[in-house]
C-alpha cells in the first residue's frame, strides 16, 4: 500500500507540473530538529519527543523538520546523497557524524563539526 500511495502522490503531483524528489528519510525522527542531539521518547506517548535541551515536540514533526532539511542540504551540497549524513571530507569514512538536521541550515558551519556521541 506504501508504494501504491507513493506512486499515486508522485502522478497527482506531476499532473499539476510539480516534480518529486526521494529523500533517504531512516533516522531522522530520532534526531532533534535543532541540533541537540539524540532525541528521548515518552514510554507512555510514543509520539512524544523530549530534546536534549529539555524541549518537548512531537517526534513525527521532528522527523518532518530533518527530511525537509535533507532534501534543502543535499541540494545545496552539504550532505552525502544516500544517508543523509554530513560530509565526511578526509577523515576517516568509519567516524559517526550528526545526520543533516534542520539545525544545519541555520549555520552552515555547523556542518563541518563532528558529533561527538
Amino acid at each position: 500500500m506504501h508504494r501504491c500511495l507513493v506512486i499515486l502522490t508522485e502522478q497527482k503531483f506531476a499532473e499539476i507540473g510539480g516534480k518529486t524528489e526521494f529523500v533517504y528519510a531512516r533516522g531522522t525522527s530520532s534526531w532533534a530538529y535543532d541540533g541537540s542531539g539524540k532525541i528521548k521518547r515518552s514510554k507512555s506517548n510514543y509520539s512524544k519527543a523530549t530534546f536534549a535541551s529539555g524541549k518537548q515536540y512531537n517526534a513525527d514533526l521532528s522527523a518532518s523538520y530533518n527530511i525537509a532539511a535533507r532534501y534543502i542540504a543535499y541540494k545545496l551540497k552539504l550532505t552525502r546523497r544516500n544517508d543523509g549524513r554530513l560530509s565526511g571530507g578526509k577523515s576517516s569514512p568509519g567516524k559517526q557524524r550528526m545526520p543533516a538536521t534542520l539545525s544545519l541550515l541555520w549555520d552552515k558551519d555547523a556542518a563541518y563539526v563532528p558529533f561527538a556521541s
